[in-house]
C-alpha cells in the first residue's frame, strides 16, 4: 500500500499547493476491495456473509496459483520496490510539482530508466486491476446475475479502458518533465536521455 501513499515530498509542500482527494479515494477503494477479497478467500466454502452473489465467483482467484502469485509478486517484488526506489533516489528532490530538481539524478534506478516512478506506479495499478477488478473476482459479489451476463466477455476491454483513464495524463506529464529537464541541464540531460530508456529497458 505504500505505493499508493503520497510520497514524502507532500510534507514540504507550500500551504497553497493544490491538493487532490484522488489518491485518498484510490487508496480507500483498493483497501476495501483487498479486505473483501481476503475475507472471501478465508471463507471460500461459505462466502455469503461477505458476498451477496457467491455464484459469480471464480474460485481460482482466491487460491494460490500461477495467476494470483504473478499478480502479487508483480506488486511486492517488482512494481512496488521500483516505485519506492525512484522516490529514494530523488530523496527530497521528489517534490511532485512541475519544476526541475537542483541536480540531474542519473544514479540508482535512474541509471537504467528515466521515469521509473511512473513505470512502478502503472505496474502496481495494472496488477491490482488484474487481481481485484474482475467480474468473476470480488466485484462479482455485488453484480446481479442478469447484469453479469451483459458484461461477460468485456472484461479485457474494460481493463484496457480503465487503465487508459487512469494514465491518460501521463504522456503529457512526461513530455513537460523532459522539456523542463532539458532546459535546466542541457547537454548533460541529452546524453543521459540518449543512453537510457524511458520506462522499460530494451522496450520503451
Amino acid at each position: 500500500m505504500a505505493c499508493f501513499m503520497p510520497p514524502i515530498w507532500q510534507r514540504r509542500l507550500p500551504p497553497d499547493y493544490p491538493r487532490s482527494n484522488t489518491p485518498l479515494i484510490r487508496r480507500l477503494l483498493v483497501l476495501l476491495l483487498a479486505v473483501c477479497h481476503a475475507s472471501v478467500a478465508l471463507n471460500l466454502d461459505d462466502p455469503s456473509p461477505m458476498c451477496r452473489h457467491p455464484e459469480n465467483l471464480n474460485g481460482s482467484l482466491f487460491r494460490w496459483n500461477a495467476y494470483t502469485a504473478a499478480c502479487l509478486l508483480m506488486i511486492v517484488v517488482v512494481a512496488g520496490p521500483l516505485r519506492l526506489a525512484a522516490v529514494a533516489a530523488l530523496g527530497s528532490d521528489f517534490i511532485g510539482d512541475m519544476a526541475p530538481p537542483p541536480k540531474l539524478v542519473t544514479w540508482g534506478v535512474y541509471r537504467y530508466v528515466q521515469h521509473p516512478g511512473y513505470t512502478g506506479q502503472v505496474a502496481v495499478l495494472a496488477s491490482n486491476l488484474a487481481m481485484l477488478f474482475r467480474w468473476d473476482g470480488v466485484l462479482g459479489c455485488w453484480i446481479p446475475g442478469n447484469l453479469l451476463k451483459d458484461v461477460q466477455g468485456w472484461g479485457f476491454v474494460t481493463f484496457c479502458l480503465v487503465m487508459v483513464a487512469l494514465v491518460q495524463g501521463l504522456p503529457r506529464h512526461v513530455m513537460v518533465e523532459e522539456l523542463l529537464l532539458k532546459n535546466a541541464f542541457g547537454r548533460s540531460w541529452e546524453r543521459w536521455h540518449a543512453s537510457t530508456w524511458r520506462f522499460i529497458p530494451g522496450l520503451i
